[in-house]
């Protein structure tokens, strides 16, 4: 239980990384390759890997991440951790 309630904590604090970068005009695929380089652990590449297959899927379907968005920002996240 306890490595759960770790990894959601992680994929809410990319998440806020993510939302600031973006809010300061970084491209969110420049914003993910920044976290990427920034990883502390394997954990975090791969919680930046997962929110970045969510970000290109919800692009596809023409719902892209805007940092305005409270309902997108915290539907990333979301849909991260149901993967």
């Amino acid at each position: 239980m306890r490595t759960i309630f770790h990894v959601k904590r992680t994929v809410h604090r990319i998440g806020r990384q993510l939302e600031q970068l973006s809010s300061n005009h970084i491209p969110v695929q420049r914003a993910f390759e920044l976290l990427s380089k920034k990883a502390r652990s394997v954990e975090e590449l791969v919680v930046i890997e997962v929110m970045r297959e969510v970000y290109e899927e919800m692009d596809a379907r023409g719902q892209s991440y805007e940092a305005g968005s409270s309902a997108r920002s915290a539907r990333m996240p979301a849909m991260a951790l149901s993967r």
